[in-house]
């Protein structure tokens, strides 16, 4: 298990170019970061599962990012593949911890707007949800997922700060143990279980309250890019510019 560190900036929200908008009024710094290029589609059928936690620990005033700044990262990430993709084979879908909700998004290809449309609208807090810290239901429909997709490779991309509520904790990092795919588990400013370090099918990453402009956004695009051709998200010498205004 490899444990990698981003950080990620609070009080902001992001748009890409003119359409970047300001969360504390006038006045605010534009804060710019890049993307690489998505590299080239490959022959490989992909999908990308994103679950995320709108409990109170993340959501909540005072929570691990209260501004849903994870979710406007996550729509940069999406685009920024779906501008590249031109094959078809490749697949999204998005889930809650508050499961199920009117925000799921069942998989969708990411080659056209229409499955790009559909990704944007489940990247935000389901309304009128309770905000559970279970992850079981949403991981078990992921699972589902993963074993119905006809396809070669499954990533899985669960953004919480793990404070989970389950009734039975261990069963729920025993699912992920034995999930058909690649496990990407993203620790939003809190301590890391030692559970998702035993993971052995898993990544890890820590995205502290600090953290920089795109920290998000380049952890979703890494697990979207896995299988793709010539990707390379350890290091942008080039790419696409997007900005953030605070």
């Amino acid at each position: 298990m490899t444990l990698l560190r981003a950080r990620l900036q609070r009080a902001q929200v992001i748009g890409s170019g003119n359409d970047a908008r300001s969360a504390t009024g006038r006045g605010s710094a534009i804060v710019p970061f890049t993307l690489p290029h998505p590299g080239d589609c490959s022959d490989a059928r992909t999908l990308t599962i994103a679950i995320f936690d709108d409990s109170g620990s993340v959501a909540g005033l005072g929570g691990n990012d209260p501004i849903s700044l994870r979710y406007q990262e996550a729509g940069i990430a999406f685009r920024h593949l779906a501008n590249a993709c031109a094959c078809g084979h490749e697949f999204g879908a998005v889930l809650h911890f508050d499961h199920p909700s009117g925000c799921d998004v069942p998989p969708v290809r990411l080659d056209g707007r229409r499955g790009l449309r559909q990704i944007e609208r489940g990247l935000r807090e389901p309304p009128g949800e309770f905000g559970t810290s279970d992850l079981g239901p949403s991981l078990a429909a992921a699972k589902v997922m993963a074993e119905r997709f006809n396809g070669d490779h499954v990533t899985l991309m669960v953004f919480s700060d793990f404070m989970l509520t389950d009734a039975d904790p261990a069963s729920v990092y025993a699912t992920m143990e034995t999930f058909p795919g690649l496990v990407c588990n993203m620790v939003l400013a809190a301590t890391v279980p030692q559970e998702l370090v035993d993971i052995p099918n898993g990544r890890l990453r820590e995205i502290p309250a600090d953290a920089e402009s795109g920290a998000v956004a380049q952890v979703i695009l890494q697990g979207l890019t896995e299988h793709r051709l010539g990707a390379d998200t350890r290091s942008f010498p080039s790419g696409r510019t997007y900005s953030e205004q605070r």
